[in-house]
């Protein structure tokens, strides 16, 4: 799968609460988007970071991947920083910053959606055949 596109969310948000999977051309132009407003408190121009990965800060830091957005432009990423949470899914949002989510990485992202999914009590199916989290 190549995520879903802007146009094409009918589906419903695969990623609980309310994200939908990127694209791969869509993670880059993100990416790239995100990344002019770069944390000058935690990226460095020799391509060091001051913050370690799971840590929670404001601005957008380089060492992170855009995988999911929702519609109100909040991204899941994964963090690339140094620190024994490399790898790890977190939630960044311009006005907020980074925040924690429970996932160590995608592995326990997918993992987690496939436990919610096998149980009903977790979700419904709406209008159109939309998915949402309960």
């Amino acid at each position: 799968m190549d995520g879903i596109a802007d146009a094409d969310y009918r589906a419903g948000f695969p990623i609980p609460p309310f994200y939908l999977p990127s694209p791969v051309a869509d993670v880059r132009e993100q990416f790239v988007s995100l990344s002019r407003f770069a944390d000058s408190e935690c990226c460095g121009a020799s391509g060091a970071h001051a913050t370690i990965a799971g840590e929670a800060s404001f601005g957008f830091c380089t060492a992170t991947v855009p995988i999911c957005w929702e519609s109100g432009g909040n991204v899941l990423v994964v963090d690339l920083r140094d620190g024994t949470r490399r790898g790890c899914v977190m939630e960044w949002a311009a006005e907020e910053g980074y925040s924690e989510t429970t996932w160590a990485g995608t592995a326990a992202m997918l993992a987690d959606v496939v436990d919610r999914l096998d149980d009903p009590a977790q979700t419904e199916i709406v209008d159109g055949g939309v998915l949402q989290w309960t």
